[in-house]
């Protein structure tokens, strides 16, 4: 929790951490189109959004792996599948329309990142102080169903 709270603190702009705002680049010089650029392309792909995808997919194979049946595996394996391919479809299809508001959306983010950042305060401080295990258990409560998930 005192981890989440700095990290949101960070967010908000209280503080810098110079460690978290480095960029690594890696920018390889080959002919774009080809399968060499292809591969290059999925592997930095794959680096960059293993952490988003690892805990949530091995969290969907487990309970994969302790369904009933091979048809409810299915159906979690393509609700992932979906949630993770229809935001991509959908910004395929709008990356146009972002392009002629980029300049606007960009204005927004001054204001995006301290209330982000503050909801992840908020978070940590459930956390520090046992809120959010009570909040688990009221949702738990009111949504039985929970209690089967992971």
């Amino acid at each position: 929790g005192s981890a989440v709270i700095v990290l949101g603190l960070f967010m908000t702009g209280v503080f810098r951490l110079p460690l978290f705002q480095r960029t690594l680049q890696f920018t390889p010089s080959v002919q774009g189109g080809s399968p060499l650029s292809a591969t290059v392309f999925g592997v930095s792909f794959a680096i960059g959004w293993t952490p988003c995808i690892g805990p949530i997919l091995g969290a969907i194979l487990m309970a994969t792996s302790n369904a009933a049946s091979a048809q409810s595996g299915m159906v979690y394996l393509s609700a992932y599948s979906a949630g993770l391919a229809l935001p991509f479809l959908a910004s395929t299809l709008l990356i146009n329309r972002f392009a002629l508001h980029r300049k606007s959306l960009g204005r927004w983010s001054a204001y995006a990142r301290p209330v982000a950042g503050t909801v992840v305060i908020l978070m940590g401080i459930a956390i520090v102080s046992g809120t959010m295990t009570r909040l688990s258990s009221i949702m738990v409560d009111l949504f039985p169903s929970l209690a089967t998930l992971g």
